[in-house]
């Protein structure tokens, strides 16, 4: 799960990892490569900043985009980040899935273990 305002506060000075969002994303790069250490330098209400190339760069807490389309998601930890990129594909997947073919038996195996 991303970091909330709350999180975020308690480690000014101290590194995050960033996951970028839409226009941040490096098109021919896979998105698990682009997941980056930052040093938090300043927490607001609403937005978050880190410095890049000596400028900081600010972004939005609950993950919405700036004017330019950019976002990014604050985890932990690289393995928190890593998590939430898996469980979006996982999302994604289950939706073009046909379980059509499945019994009744193997549907209620499938949803335990889903929600575990």
């Amino acid at each position: 799960m991303s970091l909330k305002a709350k999180d975020l506060t308690a480690r000014v000075n101290k590194t995050v990892v960033v996951l970028p969002l839409h226009n941040a994303v490096r098109k021919r790069a896979p998105l698990a490569d682009q997941v980056t250490t930052v040093e938090i330098t300043k927490v607001g209400v609403t937005k978050a900043y880190f410095k890049v190339l000596g400028m900081n760069q600010g972004f939005s807490i609950n993950g919405a985009l700036d004017n330019h389309g950019n976002g990014y998601l604050a985890f932990s930890n690289e393995e928190a980040a890593l998590e939430f990129i898996e469980a979006k594909k996982i999302a994604i997947n289950l939706t073009k899935m046909d379980f059509s073919k499945l019994s009744y038996t193997e549907l209620s195996a499938l949803q335990a273990k889903l929600t575990k």
